[in-house]
């Protein structure tokens, strides 16, 4: 009885360093779990946020500029070509226009040019 119990002493021994192991594989991989979880959450808000955010000022000049070009080639107001663009988009003035529509605006007038 007694060298069962020595037997099974034995057995634990041999087998704390693998428990640890594990343990320690366990921690590691909830590391990298949270991490990459963390990072994919920051990604998409980083794509999420610069898919509505609205267009800034240069993109605003640029389409302006693209505007008043196209207004005098085509021989109309620059308001009707601001009404064409946000009759596309649905939207009120340009100041609305996302930064997602914002190079299909472009192409849009560039169409309308080569019309």
């Amino acid at each position: 009885m007694e060298a069962r119990q020595q037997h099974i002493a034995d057995l634990v021994k041999n087998l704390l360093p693998c428990f640890e192991e594990c343990r320690r594989k366990q921690r590691i991989a909830n590391f990298l779990i949270a991490t990459c979880t963390l990072s994919f959450i920051i990604g998409w808000g980083f794509v999420l946020r610069d898919f509505n955010r609205p267009i800034d000022i240069n993109e605003y000049t640029a389409l302006t500029n693209i505007i008043e070009l196209g207004a005098r080639n085509n021989h109309v107001t620059q308001n009707q070509m601001t009404q064409s663009i946000c009759a596309r988009f649905h939207i009120e003035q340009l100041q609305d226009l996302k930064a997602r529509q914002w190079s299909t605006a472009v192409k849009f007038l560039a169409e309308q040019e080569r019309r």
